[in-house]
């Protein structure tokens, strides 16, 4: 079941891509009045009808395994599955009146449902929201917060897109001190006072190719400088009451 619904992630492009393209041809022969892309348009409505309901069954395995926050996979879920059943509909009624309207509500729910998807993964309004700009750490001034100035900023850059409210993997939410401070399903992340007994630090400095190392390989991974910073503010106290100038010397 894990390994299946991990497919989730590979088959959901096929929907709709074939569904974008089969709408446009719908389009265009409605427009030209002609009939001779039909039998390619009857074969896309069959690939993307098969294609959507093994993403939607891959999808409800993965969801199986949990971590994500309920709210936003309900949404996901379900325009997924009507989706895959409106794409199946379609296939029933190629040939049919209504079937060039089935297949433009199709190919708008496919488009919604990975909508619900994106958000689901990446954070709500990701495709409109600036990317997190690299920190300078030299830059905060040396009477602040440490954890505000560096600490959440290096966590929003490189960890927040998968410990976040939407996709809490490991239930564990780094987007805020207070959900840090909760940990996830393996327990704390951070030690008071110790780095080296703070899983967040362990998992950085683990090798690059080990399963329990983060970020996983294919993310951007944290600098030298960073991964310092984070260590001399644990070895501090880990808490709000540390000053940059306690993990910076400027």
């Amino acid at each position: 079941m894990f390994v299946a619904g991990r497919f989730h992630l590979l088959a959901l492009h096929l929907p709709i891509g074939i569904m974008v393209l089969a709408a446009l041809l719908v389009i265009w022969s409605k427009w030209k009045k002609t009939a001779e892309f039909e039998p390619f348009i009857a074969f896309s409505i069959k690939i993307a009808a098969v294609s959507a309901v093994l993403t939607a069954i891959c999808g409800w395995l993965l969801a199986q395994q949990g971590g994500y926050e309920e709210g936003a996979l309900w949404w996901h879920q379900w325009s997924g599955i009507a989706a895959a059943a409106l794409c199946g509909g379609c296939w029933w009624l190629f040939g049919k009146p209504y079937f060039n309207a089935a297949v433009l509500a199709a190919t708008a729910l496919v488009g919604t449902a990975g909508h619900f998807g994106g958000d689901l993964t990446h954070g709500a309004n990701y495709v409109f929201t600036e990317p997190p700009q690299p920190v300078d750490l030299n830059a905060a001034n040396p009477d602040d917060v440490a954890y505000t100035a560096l600490i959440q900023p290096i966590l929003d850059s490189k960890c927040v897109s998968c410990h976040n409210p939407s996709k809490a993997k490991g239930n564990l939410m780094m987007d805020s001190y207070e959900h840090l401070l909760k940990g996830g399903e393996k327990g704390l992340e951070i030690s008071f006072g110790s780095a080296d007994s703070s899983a967040l630090y362990q998992r950085l400095i683990l090798p690059a190719h080990e399963e329990e190392h983060m970020p996983p390989k294919g993310k951007a991974q944290l600098t030298p400088d960073e991964i310092s910073v984070i260590a001399k503010w644990l070895d501090a106290g880990g808490n709000l009451a540390v000053k940059v100038r306690e993990v910076i010397r400027q």
